[in-house]
């Protein structure tokens, strides 16, 4: 049986609200592999933003039809590659020392 516990907090009720937690978790695992591997982004502060956004953006993208989606989708898709240009400006050069957060 595999552990049902999520990386991240999906906070976005509009997008989150009805959709179950393997369901939620299934994204998240994907969307963890394709940036980790695909994009080879590690570190976690990227890691995490871009995590949520892919996957509020797999979520938008299948309920396009209902009210509001698109707009989601865009703000997410905005988010998104706003967060993957940061992280690979980050990736090139020597600055890839991890950053501290409190």
């Amino acid at each position: 049986k595999k552990r049902l516990a999520m990386r991240y907090v999906y906070d976005d009720a509009f997008l989150v609200t009805g959709i179950d937690k393997e369901t939620l978790l299934k994204y998240e695992n994907e969307a963890f592999f394709e940036i980790t591997q695909k994009f080879n982004i590690l570190d976690e502060f990227f890691v995490e933003k871009l995590v949520v956004a892919r996957v509020y953006m797999k979520i938008a993208r299948l309920n396009l039809e209902s009210d509001g989606m698109r707009d989601k989708f865009d703000a997410y898709k905005n988010e998104f590659d706003f967060y993957l240009k940061q992280a690979k400006n980050t990736n090139s050069g020597i600055s890839n020392l991890s950053i501290a957060r409190s």
